[in-house]
């Protein structure tokens, strides 16, 4: 259910689009225990705004879904090292933006899908 809420969300927002997006889900009724994500900051997809508040596409992709399930989301921006450790001890239920590593199966659960994308390019000082 959760997935498919979010799958819909995410196409929506970003098309076909694609960025592996992990979101470990609980299922449970609207009365449980607030879903906690861990997140780096990693603007325009998670920063702050000027006041402070975090916001940004994948927050607000988040917390829609959240939303729809008639659940609770606390999104904690923390270190990167911090924030994988938090999910793989479970003090937090997901981590945001984690790319697909044969040792992160061991205690991630990634969707199928993707909601954004990224592309580098990279030139050494000597190319142009």
């Amino acid at each position: 259910m959760f997935m498919k809420c979010f799958h819909e969300i995410s196409q929506r927002v970003w098309g076909k689009s694609r960025l592996f997006f992990v979101f470990f889900l609980l299922y449970g009724n609207a009365q449980a225990q607030p879903l906690t994500v861990a997140t780096t900051i990693d603007p325009p997809l998670v920063y702050h705004d000027e006041g402070g508040k975090l916001t940004g596409a994948t927050v607000e992709l988040i917390q829609e879904a959240a939303r729809r399930l008639g659940r609770e989301v606390s999104i904690k921006p923390v270190p990167w090292k911090r924030a994988m450790k938090y999910v793989e001890n479970g003090v937090n239920d997901s981590v945001c933006c984690a790319g697909r590593t044969e040792e992160r199966l061991e205690y991630l659960y990634f969707p199928g899908m993707s909601i954004t994308s990224e592309e580098n390019v990279w030139f050494s000082g000597n190319s142009c």
